[in-house]
């Protein structure tokens, strides 16, 4: 596991989770992937950074903020929402997820 290797949770989500959802923008940006693997990746994404965060409990995170995030109302789809959250959690802001309405 990379943290056992010595990696710092923040490299791990910024030169490896969000890496690859860039990586993933193009794709998509190219049509080479669509909408439903766009969400599947959000969702591995965000249980990627769930565990990190609950392995590394409170030894590297220094919350330097709170964000609230949810979706409007009547809103089927949070894809926009995780990688919101995702980027936020990676620059140590604590989020506050409302999750799909």
């Amino acid at each position: 596991m990379a943290l056992e290797e010595g990696i710092s949770s923040r490299e791990i989500l910024e030169e490896g989770f969000l890496k690859g959802m860039e990586e993933l923008a193009v794709r998509f940006e190219q049509e080479e992937v669509g909408v439903p693997q766009i969400l599947s990746v959000t969702r591995a994404l965000d249980k990627g950074v769930e565990a990190l965060h609950r392995y590394m409990g409170n030894r590297e995170i220094r919350e330097i903020g709170t964000v609230v995030l949810g979706t409007v109302n009547g809103e089927l789809h949070d894809i926009g929402k995780n990688l919101v959250k995702l980027m936020l959690e990676s620059r140590n802001i604590q989020v506050i997820d409302l999750g799909v309405s």
